[in-house]
């Protein structure tokens, strides 16, 4: 039969797990928060391209710099949605975690 001290120190582990779940809820709140951020940026940065885009003449220099930009920007708001998906299912499984 386990003494106090085995609970006394059960209690402390679990409480200590405890924390650091809440820690890194914490953490991931805030890579969540800085990266939708970011995402928004280049989405916002990547519409006004097109934009340029757009209105340059086809084939023009001027066109071509555009088309790699967006290109570019694309490429970086794919990798940002990324983040965030991976931002979300890390999220749900800490919770998930937190609960058991």
């Amino acid at each position: 039969m386990p003494n106090k001290r085995f609970y006394k120190r059960f209690a402390e582990a679990f409480q200590k797990s405890r924390e650091v779940i809440m820690e890194r809820q914490v953490i991931l709140q805030i890579a969540h928060s800085a990266t939708d951020r970011k995402y928004h940026e280049v989405r916002y940065e990547l519409e006004d391209m097109k934009k340029k885009l757009d209105a340059a003449s086809p084939g023009s220099e001027e066109a071509k710099k555009y088309k790699s930009e967006v290109d570019y920007l694309q490429q970086c708001l794919d990798g940002w949605q990324t983040t965030l998906d991976h931002i979300k299912i890390w999220s749900k499984e800490l919770d998930a975690y937190g609960k058991q």
